[in-house]
């Protein structure tokens, strides 16, 4: 059910920083974990490298699956 998680607003979602996902040797990383390498992101611009971030940052607490992630995130294009 879409309703039964809590609600929370963008400022508290805590990319680049400690707590969230952020880019370190080339890599996306959240936690312990290496989501991808920033050659994957399928989007053109390092701007969009913190706009990966926030996105494993919004979805890890659901999703958790890097593979996953790694798959979305090199498969994603941008807008058409």
């Amino acid at each position: 059910d879409l309703h039964s998680f809590p609600t929370r607003r963008s400022s508290d979602l805590p990319y680049n920083a400690a707590e969230g996902a952020w880019v370190e040797d080339n890599q996306v990383k959240i936690g312990d974990t290496v989501i991808c390498h920033t050659d994957e992101i399928g989007l053109i611009g390092r701007h969009n490298w913190d706009n990966v971030c926030a996105a494993v940052t919004a979805t890890w607490p659901i999703v958790h699956n890097a593979a996953l992630l790694r798959a979305v995130i090199h498969s994603f294009t941008g807008l058409q």
